[in-house]
């Protein structure tokens, strides 16, 4: 059985996903698949989903926020691989990949781009501008 739960408040909309029975022979105990969040006003959305075969989350921080008026979004793989981007209101802006290297983080790619579309990037084999 799968539950989608969604609760609201004055500010804050959230989802819960459980499953609880057998599917594909593995026995599901009201597992906490899936949670999401989404502020009513734009600044803020997360998305989280557990990994149901080992403890721990499989994707995580589908998150951004607004913040004088930059947004910033978060893609995040735990422990292995993460997406980080700004988006000024002239359109310019910054993307890192990052990859979890020796227990932190560490870019392996990184672009940087003006409010006309073009811009540079770098990574560990070599860069470029378009």
């Amino acid at each position: 059985t799968f539950t989608l739960t969604v609760t609201e408040t004055d500010i804050l909309i959230k989802w819960k996903m459980v499953i609880d029975g057998i599917m594909d022979g593995d026995k599901f105990d009201n597992f906490l698949f899936l949670e999401a969040q989404e502020y009513k006003d734009g600044t803020n959305s997360r998305i989280t989903v557990y990994d149901p075969e080992n403890p721990g989350i499989i994707l995580m921080k589908m998150s951004w926020t607004k913040e004088n008026d930059v947004y910033h979004f978060i893609f995040e793989v735990p422990e292995n691989l993460q997406i980080v981007v700004d988006i000024n209101i002239d359109n310019s802006g910054t993307m890192d990949v990052n990859e979890w290297i020796d227990n932190e983080w560490a870019v392996v790619f990184n672009a940087v781009w003006g409010p006309d579309g073009h811009g540079q990037w770098h990574d560990n084999n070599g860069n470029g501008s378009w």
